[in-house]
């Protein structure tokens, strides 16, 4: 690594200080890369030369947390050491793809500190945020013996969402930028009072609403989300019955423990939706869902 010098410091103090400079990136996870999740998993420091200091997670307990039995997580530790002993090569090239496509290296940036120890312990916890102590503060209860889920991490949902969100600015600007709103939605009942809900797909003028399910993630998550779906479609229908309404769900495509039981939940509140005149949109990735999107937003 570079060594720099700092200026001696006003009022007296050492007259040279050592400091590392050094490039540093984060090493995500893409559990399911269809889905668009990106969880930073550790970071890499390059030094002048192309030499790579590493450090990861020890273990992947908070993706149980938030993914159940969905994922192997034997697999993807296997990966994660692979990927590690392929940037630790005796020089790393920036230009060079990771291993997988369930990793993904972010953008380098520069990074400064005393020695390269301090600079890569900094580095982690600032931007890996998948660590027992804080899941724990959270609410998400890593259990050493047996982790299971208690919450979703809500993330995951905006996550989509935010992705759908882009992908469909860029398709056309003018049309979404009035359907993108973040603004809560008030719904007027008369003599009944009135209610909020938040829907990440709404337009009185050209009178759609949707919303948007993520399917990768536990039984009892997916059921939430579906239930709140339902609940926000029929206060809809009844306050404002002349609207188009449309849930899109992102499907688990892998075969994992519990799939099973979430494509049931899926289908039992599909039909539910369907009874109210809600149409159900199922797609396999965040791309797929902005394409249904733009052609649900052109049908007269």
């Amino acid at each position: 690594m570079r060594q720099e010098k700092i200026a001696p410091m006003e009022g007296g103090g050492p007259s040279s200080v050592k400091v590392t400079s050094a490039r540093a990136f984060a090493v995500r996870l893409l559990p399911f890369p269809n889905a668009g999740d990106r969880i930073n998993v550790g970071v890499a420091v390059v030094a002048h030369g192309g030499r790579v200091e590493c450090k990861f997670v020890d273990g992947l307990a908070g993706l149980k947390c938030l993914y159940g039995d969905a994922i192997d997580f034997l697999s993807f530790e296997r990966l994660l050491s692979s990927v590690e002993a392929s940037l630790k090569l005796e020089r790393w090239d920036p230009r060079l793809p990771p291993i997988s496509e369930c990793v993904e290296f972010g953008r380098p940036f520069r990074v400064r500190g005393m020695d390269r120890n301090e600079v890569l312990s900094r580095t982690f916890h600032s931007l890996v945020k998948l660590r027992e102590s804080n899941l724990q503060v959270r609410g998400l209860a890593v259990r050493s013996s047996a982790p299971s889920i208690v919450h979703m991490a809500p993330g995951f949902q905006s996550n989509l969402h935010s992705r759908v969100r882009t992908l469909l600015l860029a398709r056309d600007p003018v049309r979404f930028s009035k359907m993108l709103s973040d603004e809560p939605i008030r719904l007027n009942f008369g003599l009944g009072g009135f209610e909020q809900i938040r829907l990440p797909l709404y337009d009185r003028t050209s009178g759609r609403a949707g919303d948007i399910i993520n399917a990768y993630s536990t039984v009892d998550s997916v059921a939430k989300h579906l239930l709140r779906t339902l609940r926000n479609m029929v206060l809809l229908k009844s306050a404002e019955p002349q609207l188009n309404l449309r849930t899109f769900v992102l499907r688990p495509l892998s075969v994992g423990k519990h799939k099973e039981d979430i494509d049931n939940e899926i289908k039992l509140t599909s039909s539910a939706l369907r009874a109210q005149q809600v149409d159900v949109e199922m797609v396999d990735s965040a791309d797929e869902l902005a394409d249904a999107v733009v052609r649900w937003s052109k049908v007269a």
